[in-house]
């Protein structure tokens, strides 16, 4: 389980279930969100330093393909950057939040 809370002023709230499917042997996840957003993402795990979450809305209407790519910047960094693809036109970051500790 993964949450994301924004800081005030902002008001973005986010859940996220990860789980592994053994029929199709990768990973999936579900994202719901403040806004109302419910997402569904596959991965097929750890590649190098990078996870990639490819998936997309639940909502017909609003459909975009996205990605969250979590990427380790060493042993106590790493960055999660939000992507869109709409009608194929390749990935636009939207958003890229880095995680310290």
């Amino acid at each position: 389980m993964l949450r994301h809370d924004d800081r005030p002023p902002n008001r973005f709230h986010a859940l996220e279930l990860w789980g592994f499917d053994k029929a199709t042997n990768q990973f999936v996840a579900m994202v719901t969100d403040s806004g109302g957003a419910i997402r569904m993402f596959t991965s097929p795990g750890w590649m190098e330093d990078r996870l990639v979450w490819t998936g997309d809305t639940l909502v017909p209407d609003k459909r975009a393909s996205q990605h969250f790519v979590f990427e380790k910047k060493g042993a106590r960094e790493f960055a999660v950057t939000f992507e869109v693809s709409a009608n194929d036109r390749g990935w636009k970051p939207i958003d890229v939040l880095t995680c310290t500790r």
